[in-house]
């Protein structure tokens, strides 16, 4: 159980072939499953993925947040 408190349902933001053109701070959004467990598979939670994607401004990430770039 208290591994699935760290497990989500929810998918991650995807972030593809975009410009970021402002200053931008990303917190948890896939939200972890601490209350009464979802129905369905756990997943490691993975909160934005990123691909083709050009920041031309500071990109922040608050604590607990996990995210994937992939070229």
């Amino acid at each position: 159980m208290a591994d699935l408190r760290k497990k989500t349902t929810y998918p991650p933001v995807l972030y593809s072939n975009a410009t970021i053109a402002v200053d931008t701070v990303l917190g948890p959004q896939a939200g972890r499953d601490t209350d009464t467990p979802d129905l369905g598979y756990h997943y490691d939670a993975l909160d934005y993925l990123f691909g083709g994607v050009a920041a031309n401004a500071n990109l922040t990430f608050s604590a607990e947040t996990s995210r994937v770039v992939a070229g």
